[in-house]
């Protein structure tokens, strides 16, 4: 795999799928009514096999940052999306909200973070699952993520961090109602939105 790389600091996220469902299937974003199999997509290209125009939106801020999708990330045939952050100060971030009707969802995900900071800098690689009231407004978030030292990511009562420690591909799946036991400060009752977001930040302390 070739990482992009410059001087002392690097981040990188790699997902190759991403689900919400009532019943666990395949990637994409689900319920329990809609296609011949009983599940209808909410989230769109949630298995990144269109182009990322399709449903995501790209922002970022200092330096370089690159957006791509590829086949050669991961040992299955399907398209990865990567997320890179070089060595400015700043973030890349790909994002997508998503109406839902009830936090009774399972959400399933597999993700690879690569992260390296000197001692004068930390980062972080982040999948974000955040919940938003009917105003867009921010309730809190499931931060699943890889970081450096430095990097202030800790669990609140609004944020509930769950960290991995290496560079290998993990699969995630948890039931959104039980993973909200996490995070105290939101009421599931509040929550009509779900953001997805795909991090990738470097900070110089």
């Amino acid at each position: 795999m070739i990482l992009s790389k410059k001087m002392n600091v690097i981040v990188l996220l790699l997902l190759s799928t991403l689900s919400f469902s009532n019943r666990l299937a395949y990637a994409g974003f689900y319920t329990e009514k809609g296609d011949d199999d009983g599940t209808a997509h909410l989230v769109q290209n949630g298995d990144f096999e269109a182009g990322l125009e399709q449903g995501w939106i790209q922002t970022a801020s200092g330096g370089f940052q690159n957006f791509t999708r590829e086949t050669a990330l991961d040992p299955d045939p399907d398209y990865e999306v990567k997320v890179v952050k070089d060595s400015s100060s700043g973030y890349s971030m790909l994002y997508q909200t998503v109406p839902i009707r009830t936090t009774d969802l399972t959400f399933s995900a597999d993700v690879k973070f690569d992260v390296f900071a000197s001692y004068s800098a930390w980062t972080g690689a982040a999948l974000d699952i955040e919940y938003l009231d009917r105003y867009d407004s921010f309730l809190g978030r499931t931060r699943i993520c890889r970081k450096t030292e430095r990097c202030r990511w800790v669990d609140t009562t609004y944020m509930d961090v769950i960290e991995v420690q290496d560079g290998d591909w993990h699969s995630f799946s948890f039931s959104i109602d039980s993973e909200l036991i996490n995070v105290p400060s939101v009421n599931p009752v509040a929550v009509d939105k779900i953001k997805l977001v795909l991090l990738d930040t470097v900070r110089y302390c």
